[in-house]
């Protein structure tokens, strides 16, 4: 049971893993040079690894190399288009969000698993011989927004953050079927609960998700046969002996203790480093023996919610990352408000455009990729006296508030144009909106006129009339834009004698409400006053209004710039396999399939022939191997000292592949090839390996 047991944990390891290599396919004869195909089709691993009951450590060693070598080549291509001036994202998940709004609702997702991000999990843990169902996800809370300096802080400027407030984040470890409380720990022939948390393997020895505490194994745990050294935590540790007195022994650095199995033990000499031996494994042959050590500053670990996550090398205080610890679920939350850019010197500022928000142990990552790609305008308003408008051969001397830009983005009605005139009509003190048509004709219209946004307009509607002081000038969102403010450009008006001599007749003056600088009622933005600020000004729309204090000051002309569509944010969830493109084209990354697990078994627990099979060991310790050679009375025949096979056997449509030496170092050497086929010329249904240390291992 102690070799299941290893196998087990570096299987759950190895379950977890994201490693990357190159995608393998090709033709599914059994043959070695086709190797991993058949044990791995199209990157889906289809295979177990078998290894005897009565097998030598080394075998398990050589297993875990097999099974290792299996996750790497357990990895499929995935393809995508990119068209236009947007991103691709593969293996993660993106979103367009709108300058104002909640990330998650709006785009991300409020929780993201393993069907939007490659890497998380969503797989089963083995628990007191149960299966349980258990899965990764990202939380993204209502609270967290992509925020402008129109509605939320003036530093901002005119670049877009994203604001995280405390909790506005977490990660969420789930058990899908229930765990009982009283079931985890090491009495009772309970099993302690081993899993993959952040990518990094804990073992918890307690917990009560009602108070919201557990104990955790902290310490980095290390499976060693006699005279492996283990660098760690800048102590050397090499395990010198196990006996058969459920003890062994170690020496940390300088100083050699007995650790009793199960027990702690601390070396002084070294700084209070401290040690736990388990699972040890004794036979006659001293390089045969083994065991599982626990090494680190501390073995154990009392967590509770609100906790900083020490283990993965947060703060004691000050953290970025707490525990959270609620009925079936395991988080860490980012506990930190990143919502003033005047932080940012201490890290903890918003998210802008090129950063990322870093999950522990880089598990993870909320990025602020990019803006969306648009070409911008910009309109220029300005007074202008005396403006000889012709209109049909009609033509008179106005004072105009003129917009204009550089190109054609103005409609009125059906005709585009660079520049639009409103002038007060003397008569009734309404607006007219003049322009020129494509005969250069000077056209008199009522009622708005249009800024062209893409296939959006932004609508321009001067007030029906000009009695009020100051008389607004809207700027309204396009229909149906959600989370846009509108802009009122305030106007003051005087009476005059022009025009006819009219009575009460209006002309423009100045912006705001009278001509004297800058004024709260220059200009709006919803129910803000900004006419007055002195910093740039970016709209949740994407209009840029800079310093609108020291344009106004100037109190005859105002700019501001449009972007020629709405401007979002492209914000990215992902891991380490996760690929972001930016370019027109195909772009391929790879995609881990992890293996779940049970990928280890012994032989006792498998039938030939059910599927894919990868024997490690020869018929003397292994019954699997021994089956598919035909049960010979020798088991050892056909093998020789310093010499191993690698052959493939056909087992009813399915293979094995046969890893076996004459002694144990044979095997393992044996196992070092096949765990690393790429570099050995591997061919045909047969092979011999020639091992005279793991350090010169060839191939016949």
């Amino acid at each position: 049971m102690k070799i299941r047991k290893a196998i087990k944990k570096i299987v759950a390891l190895s379950a977890g893993a994201t490693m990357l290599g190159a995608t393998l396919m090709g033709a599914m004869a059994a043959d070695l040079g086709d190797y991993p195909a058949p044990f791995v089709t199209d990157g889906v691993a289809n295979a177990l690894v078998v290894v005897g009951e009565k097998a030598a450590t080394s075998d398990v060693v050589g297993a875990i190399d097999v099974a290792a070598s299996l996750q790497a080549a357990s990895v499929s291509e995935i393809r995508a288009s990119v068209s236009g001036a947007g991103i691709a994202v593969i293996g993660g998940k993106d979103a367009e969000i709108a300058f104002g709004a909640t990330v998650g609702i709006n785009g991300l997702g409020t929780s993201i698993d393993d069907g939007d991000v490659a890497g998380l999990l969503d797989t089963k843990i083995d628990f007191n011989d149960d299966d349980i169902d258990v899965s990764e996800s990202i939380v993204i809370a209502d609270t967290v927004l992509v925020l402008t300096s129109e509605d939320y802080d003036e530093d901002f400027d005119l670049d877009p953050f994203v604001g995280i407030p405390d909790a506005g984040i977490k990660y969420v470890y789930s058990f899908d079927d229930t765990i009982v409380e009283g079931d985890v720990g090491t009495t009772s022939g309970n099993d302690t609960l081993e899993i993959q948390f952040l990518g990094k393997s804990i073992e918890i020895t307690e917990i009560a998700f009602a108070t919201g505490t557990m104990t955790v194994k902290a310490s980095n745990e290390y499976f060693a046969a006699v005279g492996d050294v283990i660098n760690t935590g800048g102590h050397t540790v090499t395990l010198v002996n196990v006996g058969n007195n459920n003890a062994a022994v170690v020496k940390v650095d300088g100083q050699t203790k007995t650790v009793s199995g199960g027990d702690t033990t601390t070396f002084d000499e070294a700084g209070d480093f401290k040690v736990e031996v388990s699972d040890m494994f004794y036979v006659d042959e001293k390089e045969d023996r083994s065991a599982t050590l626990a090494l680190g500053d501390d073995i154990t670990s009392d967590v509770e919610t609100g906790d900083c996550m020490e283990l993965f090398g947060e703060p004691d205080e000050d953290c970025e990352w707490e525990w959270l610890i609620t009925s079936q679920e395991i988080a860490g939350v980012y506990s930190q408000d990143r919502l003033d850019v005047d932080d940012a010197e201490d890290g903890y500022g918003p998210l802008g455009i090129g950063n990322q928000l870093t999950f522990p142990n880089n598990y993870a990552y909320l990025s602020f990729d990019s803006l969306t790609e648009t070409d911008n305008e910009k309109v220029n308003v300005a007074f202008e006296g005396g403006e000889d408008l012709d209109n049909g051969g009609t033509s008179a001397n106005y004072d105009a508030l003129v917009f204009s830009a550089g190109e054609e983005i103005f409609k009125v009605g059906s005709e585009e144009t660079d520049t639009v005139w409103l002038t007060i009509n003397p008569t009734d003190n309404t607006t007219q909106i003049w322009y020129e048509d494509e005969s250069d004709e000077m056209l008199a219209a009522e009622g708005n006129f249009t800024i062209k946004v893409d296939e959006e307009m932004l609508r321009v509607q001067p007030p029906t009339n000009w009695n009020a002081v100051p008389a607004n000038i809207t700027i309204n969102p396009p229909v149906g834009a959600t989370g846009v403010d509108i802009i009122y450009l305030g106007v003051n008006t005087v009476e005059t004698g022009k025009h006819n001599d009219s009575t009460g007749a209006k002309t423009f003056d100045s912006f705001g409400s009278s001509p004297d600088d800058n004024d709260a009622a220059d200009l709006y933005i919803g129910t803000d006053s900004v006419g007055s600020k002195d910093t740039d000004i970016l709209t949740t729309y994407g209009i840029e209004i800079k310093d609108p204090e020291g344009q106004f000051d100037s109190g005859d002309e105002f700019d501001f710039v449009v972007p020629k569509e709405r401007v979002n944010a492209n914000l990215v969830v992902g891991t380490s396999a996760t690929t972001i493109a930016g370019s027109s084209g195909t772009v391929t990354s790879d995609k881990v399939n992890a293996i779940g697990v049970g990928l280890g078994v012994l032989d006792k627990d498998v039938t030939v022939g059910s599927q894919n099979l990868i024997i490690v060991g020869g018929p003397c310790v292994n019954t699997a191997a021994a089956e598919v050679m035909g049960n010979p009375a020798n088991c050892a025949d056909g093998f020789s000292p310093g010499k191993a096979m690698l052959k493939m056997f056909p087992t009813n449509g399915k293979t094995a592949l046969l890893v076996a030496g004459y002694g144990a170092q044979d095997t393992q050497g044996a196992t070092r090839v096949v765990a690393q086929y790429d570099k050995y010329d591997l061919s045909g249904t047969e092979a011999s390996v020639v091992v005279t240390s793991l350090s010169n291992i060839r191939v016949e």
